[in-house]
């Protein structure tokens, strides 16, 4: 099985900053926001990037590496596929998916606070 997983390829450069423009292969494209480093892949060669910042725009993902402040830099990273190690993705998700748990729980455990108290109401008076 292969280490790494493909969650995208860049296809645009966006702006003068050095953002680019993701076409996302996940179907959750809040992932990226969850995950601090990833690879670029282009032409075989793995070059680690740290992710600063990200955005969206309609169904891409707009993401802002570190050290990549010109155009230039960015245009050169075209074509490229954004991999992840598979071992980091599967953090990264079962972190959301722990957490969007804990806020369900807490979401029932406040409607039967409310139901308790009205159940006692209703029956003691």
């Amino acid at each position: 099985m292969n280490k790494y997983l493909e969650l995208g390829q860049i296809v645009n450069v966006k702006g003068l900053k050095g953002e680019v423009k993701v076409n996302s292969f996940t179907d959750d494209n809040t992932k990226f926001e969850r995950i601090p480093k990833v690879f670029v892949k282009h032409k075989n060669d793995l070059t680690e990037y740290e992710i600063e910042k990200v955005g969206y725009n309609k169904n891409q993902v707009i993401i802002k590496f570190k050290n990549v402040d010109t155009v230039e830099e960015a245009e050169k990273l075209r074509n490229s596929y954004i991999v992840v190690d598979r071992e980091i993705f599967w953090r990264a998700s079962r972190r959301s998916i722990l957490y969007s748990r804990f806020n369900w729980f807490r979401c029932i455990y406040r409607i039967w606070w409310i139901f308790r108290k009205s159940w006692w109401y209703f029956f003691n008076r």
